[in-house]
């Protein structure tokens, strides 16, 4: 069970460095520190260490924790009948505490067996929000445990890209911690992109616990260096679970930078779980300040799981700067999951700055994990200021999780200014996911008209991705405005990525005063994929606005990969507006690399005022790259005399 457990610490590790988790990570990161970190502990004494020695004793755990162990998996416990699985999945995923929940997911998955793992996955509902997808990752980890070869390949069959990836890299971390050469020869041959990289890191993470030299090896040969500064974290983790002195020696080799400050803070970490006197003993000794207090952050930071006060106060002695804000506010998280108010007394008595702010945000943070609205009205009682609009900032999605409707409410009666917009904007977004009608009901009845023209938009992209067309039907009966335009030109937008033949044929049949912006949408979409198609749709429409969007927006794509055959189609066109204003654009960009055709082409424009203007672009732009043949050419036109002089003036 045990190594099961950090299979999935690491891989969501490994996602969370990558950036590939869907939305905000905010609580699932605290749910992976809460099942990490929060290891039991026998007595803490009141009183402030004020030596390295009296320091370890009082954060010497009572036992190493199981977390950290080497025993073997346990065999699956007592199956659950049909029905208890059932409600124990719904449970998981209705759970809204972002700890309980990743804890509640992690034990129901540890105790199948590989036929009630399938079975399990067939009943989880569509894997479209944060919580599916997380119980699915954990479904397949267990599974490769089992069977890896079964669970990479159910997870090569899930059509949606982004959970396949995370899919992939469970079964594939589980395969590496078992048979590590054959997961990697595996990884080896999959095509370069996200999906390699993301099974890359989590095996990466996985031989960090069994082969530090292999894991180090793997990094530095596949990783860029920002990317090892991401997984160095829990890289150095894995390594020192195992070897902490290695892995605090590895730390010490690598060049100076955010990569090593990881690496030094992860061992400490996990060092002082298992034996804190060697650990405050080695942090004492690192030859730099910026490395003591790196190392002695991370401890504290364990510590203040125990007895935040005492290690407030220790913190409060640390040398200013960066290691002291990063400790105190490390202290402010802890602190808030078991006393939030005692956690804000102690933030407000800090004095103002950046170490303040940061352990108001994570108190406050902590504290929306377990009473969102408490943390949010306490938030309304901040004086107005960049400490409040920081914690509006950290606390709205845990508010819009917990209640979409309550969460709007209480940003409505915040401070009006750019704190607020972000939270209203946050808000509509998270509550169109879940119901998109509601949110816009909601927008169209209180919102301001700003703050309609500004987030329907965002509404509609999301209502699109499961119902374009009734979001298209409610959008049609909105009264005039930016706001009606804006939900159409979304909604098609997003409909045109997963069917631009049917929301074109939407659009062809919608007045002309709603059709501009939504045309050129559906044209640019189509034409990443068949930009012939889209082309003879857009060549299709009659004369106007909307026809005049959609040619610029095939000339876009099309003069980006094949400017010969967009030249080609610009000869077919009828003459007239739209044509003017496609040709113009292609000849604009055409002219750095071919300024005599570009120039011949925007002299072919029908618009004597327009075909001016663009001869004018395209000479100012060949006069920086040939002025000799630019001149002649200006020389020899017919352009009048004063635009001759101004071009030849610029020159």
């Amino acid at each position: 069970m045990v190594k099961w457990t950090i299979g999935l610490v690491v891989i969501a590790a490994g996602c969370l460095a990558g950036g590939f988790f869907w939305g905000q990570t905010v609580g699932f990161e605290r749910g992976l520190k809460h099942a990490a970190l929060n290891a039991p502990v026998s007595s803490v004494p009141a009183t402030l260490p004020t030596t390295p020695a009296e320091l370890a004793a009082a954060i010497k755990t009572g036992e190493t924790p199981a977390w950290t162990s080497d025993e073997k998996s346990t065999p699956p416990a007592k199956p659950l009948s049909p029905e208890e699985l059932k409600k124990k999945l719904q449970d998981a995923l209705a759970e809204k505490d972002p700890q309980k929940q990743y804890l509640a997911m992690m034990q129901l998955a540890q105790n199948l067996d590989a036929d009630t793992v399938k079975k399990t996955l067939e009943d989880l509902p569509a894997a479209k929000n944060q919580q599916s997808r997380m119980m699915l990752t954990m479904l397949v980890n267990r599974w490769a445990q089992l069977d890896p070869q079964a669970a990479l390949a159910y997870a090569q069959n899930i059509p949606d890209n982004q959970t396949k990836m995370w899919a992939t890299s469970s079964a594939l971390s589980s395969w590496a911690s078992k048979e590590p050469e054959a997961a990697l020869q595996y990884i080896g041959k999959m095509p370069p992109g996200q999906a390699k990289q993301q099974a890359m890191f989590s095996a990466i993470f996985t031989l960090g616990r069994t082969d530090a030299d292999k894991a180090l090896q793997l990094a530095k040969a596949n990783l860029t260096p920002s990317e090892f500064q991401n997984v160095s974290y829990g890289l150095f983790s894995s390594m020192a679970q195992n070897d902490p002195k290695k892995a605090a020696d590895y730390a010490l080799q690598l060049a100076s930078g955010p990569g090593k400050e990881n690496a030094l803070r992860s061992v400490a970490a996990v060092w002082a779980q298992s034996d804190s006197q060697a650990a405050l003993n080695w942090a004492q000794t690192l030859g730099t300040p910026a490395d003591r207090n790196t190392a002695m952050e991370s401890i504290v930071m364990g510590w203040a799981q125990r007895d935040p006060q005492a290690a407030a106060q220790y913190a409060a002695k640390l040398e200013p700067g960066q290691g002291q804000n990063r400790a105190i506010a490390s202290i402010a998280s802890a602190w808030a999951q078991n006393d939030p108010q005692g956690a804000l007394r102690w933030a407000q008595q800090l004095p103002e700055g950046q170490a303040q702010r940061q352990a108001l945000n994570n108190a406050l943070s902590s504290w929306s994990q377990s009473d969102p609205k408490a943390a949010a009205n306490f938030i309304l009682t901040m004086e107005p200021g960049a400490a409040q609009n920081e914690a509006v900032n950290h606390i709205t999605f845990q508010m819009a999780r917990a209640d979409v409707q309550e969460a709007m409410g209480w940003a409505q009666k915040l401070p009006s200014g750019k704190a607020q917009d972000n939270a209203i904007s946050q808000i509509a977004g998270q509550w169109a996911q879940q119901d998109p009608k509601a949110a816009a009901d909601f927008l169209m009845t209180k919102g301001s008209e700003e703050m309609q023209n500004k987030l329907m938009g965002n509404i509609a992209y999301q209502w699109a991705r499961n119902d374009p067309k009734g979001g298209l039907a409610y959008a049609q009966n909105l009264p005039e405005g930016k706001a009606k335009l804006s939900m159409i030109g979304s909604l098609v937008d997003g409909w045109a990525q997963q069917d631009p033949k049917a929301a074109a044929n939407y659009v062809s049949n919608l007045r002309e005063s709603d059709r501009e912006r939504a045309a050129g949408s559906v044209a640019s979409q189509w034409a990443q994929n068949d930009v012939v198609a889209a082309s003879t749709w857009a060549n299709s429409l009659p004369e106007g606005k909307a026809r005049t969007s959609a040619l610029n927006s095939v000339v876009n794509n099309w003069v980006e990969n094949d400017p010969y055959k967009a030249s080609l189609w610009l000869g077919s066109l009828p003459a007239g507006a739209s044509r003017d204003s496609a040709v113009s654009n292609f000849s604009r960009r055409v002219a750095d690399q071919d300024p005599e055709n570009a120039i011949q082409w925007a002299s072919s424009i029908s618009d004597q005022n327009a075909r001016n203007q663009s001869i004018q672009q395209v000479a100012r732009t060949w006069m920086r790259s040939n002025p000799e043949a630019a001149t002649a050419w200006v020389n020899a036109s017919n352009l009048p005399q004063e635009t001759k002089d101004r071009l030849l003036r610029r020159r």
